[in-house]
């Protein structure tokens, strides 16, 4: 997932309680889904074509391309995670099993035009820079194939409190006193994160993609809530209530408010 020793840590301690988290409700995670899978359904792939998903995390992508009867590799960096994605892959009807492969997206171990389509969302904000893993991505594209991914939008109001929460998070005194009760009310434990995370831009993202070979992309921001980042945890049902409707301005001059943005772009064929 991550080319961070600390981030790689801090996503394989506990994946089942990651996975349980962040899909068992509206999330950045579950809305991201829906609007990956609404721009796959638009490309209309034929079954059967080559699908690269480049960190997998807990595998309801997975589950869901191979629902569309496509050929489907996975790669993540967390044994625990390609475990995990396995799983839900032989609960999933239809189609040919996944690879899976302990891999790195800026590494990857394919050769140059294999994929008709390469996904990768939540992986390369932890990534030191941009420039390898797009590289990588459209070496292992065929001409005229195309790339969906995602990163987290520097320009939205949710994180105004981050700075203050993680280093609140960070005082083990009181993240214990806080997960004592908070673990009682049926959540699970906030845990301390100890790297940076990598707010993207989207006009450098979409500059980053021209270097990398790709043609201009089209882009929509995702999961937009009403307060910052942590009262959605706090009010999940009301922020759930509240923020969907939003989602409506993903394309429009407010899109700038979501939390995500994802951008699909094509290979050029000559």
């Amino acid at each position: 997932m991550s080319d961070k020793p600390e981030a790689r840590a801090f996503f394989r301690s506990a994946v089942v309680e990651y996975d349980r988290a962040h899909y068992s409700a509206r999330s950045f995670m579950t809305v991201r889904l829906e609007r990956v899978l609404e721009i796959v359904d638009a490309l209309a792939l034929p079954p059967g074509a080559r699908v690269l998903e480049c960190g997998c995390g807990p595998g309801h992508l997975v589950a869901a391309l191979l629902r569309r009867g496509f050929d489907v590799v996975a790669i993540d960096t967390s044994p625990a995670m390609l475990a995990l994605t396995r799983e839900r892959a032989r609960a999933t009807p239809g189609g040919s099993p996944p690879r899976l492969q302990l891999a790195s997206l800026e590494q990857l171990p394919h050769q140059d035009a294999s994929f008709e389509l390469v996904c990768s969302t939540g992986v390369i904000e932890y990534l030191r820079d941009d420039a390898t893993a797009l590289r990588e991505m459209a070496r292992v594209l065929r001409p005229g194939g195309h790339l969906v991914l995602s990163v987290t939008n520097a320009w939205s109001p949710v994180f105004v409190a981050e700075r203050a929460i993680e280093f609140l998070k960070r005082q083990a005194w009181l993240r214990r006193a806080f997960n004592a009760l908070w673990t009682r009310l049926g959540n699970s434990p906030v845990r301390a994160r100890h790297f940076a995370v990598r707010r993207h831009r989207p006009s450098r993202l979409r500059e980053a993609f021209a270097t990398a070979g790709f043609r201009p992309p089209d882009g929509v921001y995702f999961h937009f809530l009403p307060w910052p980042h942590p009262l959605d945890r706090l009010f999940p049902d009301v922020s759930a209530r509240l923020g969907a409707p939003l989602e409506r301005f993903g394309r429009g001059p407010l899109g700038v408010l979501g939390e995500g943005y994802l951008a699909v772009c094509e290979k050029p064929r000559v």
